[in-house]
């Protein structure tokens, strides 16, 4: 059991090193489907207005804010390597602080972002398409309707989440394997 959970150790902890590095670029394009609204975002301008592309300048608080959450992110994945949560056959309390703490931040993370990104793939597709093809053609801009990002998005939300529970697992196998490891090197007077 011991070799076992030292592997999920490992794979989890460096997994979450490489989500938290992934959500950093994935905040940085976040917006990147959604930026040729921007043209078409002035309700005072008859040529390039489109229904609906308000949506890229109302995104970019949240685009911030997710970017300096992902930056938190990855300090927070920082402190289970200095802590040698990776590698650490017994686990201190510092361990399971920095677990505990990344696992709930991920968490949280993850049901901000999911949820973000669903409402804006809503409001993404109410935007009006065929005005915006017919403003882009006439005017030789880009066209994009595609929703990837968002997508990408609901997808690390939900990877965010399952490391944070593998994480929380991962704490649980270790508390076992030290308790019976523990209860194993008593003498058998003292058991």
């Amino acid at each position: 059991m011991q070799k076992t959970q030292l592997t999920l150790q490992k794979i989890t902890v460096f997994g979450s090193i490489v989500l938290a590095s992934l959500m950093i670029v994935y905040a940085l394009g976040f917006s990147t489907n959604i930026f040729n609204l921007m043209y078409h975002s002035d309700p005072d301008s008859r040529l390039f207005y489109v229904p609906g592309a308000e949506l890229y300048l109302e995104a970019q608080p949240f685009n911030r804010l997710l970017f300096s959450h992902a930056l938190a992110l990855f300090a927070v994945c920082i402190t289970m390597f200095v802590t040698l949560t990776h590698r650490r056959r017994l686990y201190y309390i510092s361990n399971y602080i920095t677990s505990l703490a990344f696992a709930g931040y991920a968490v949280y993370v993850g049901n901000m972002m999911l949820g973000k990104a669903a409402e804006y793939k809503g409001r993404y597709l109410e935007v009006d398409f065929e005005r915006l093809l017919a403003v882009t053609e006439r005017f030789r801009m880009n066209y994009s309707d595609s929703t990837f990002m968002l997508d990408t998005g609901m997808v690390m939300s939900v990877l965010l989440m399952v490391f944070a529970g593998l994480l929380v697992v991962n704490l649980v196998l270790k508390t076992i394997w030290m308790s019976r490891e523990k209860w194993l090197d008593e003498p058998a007077e003292v058991r």
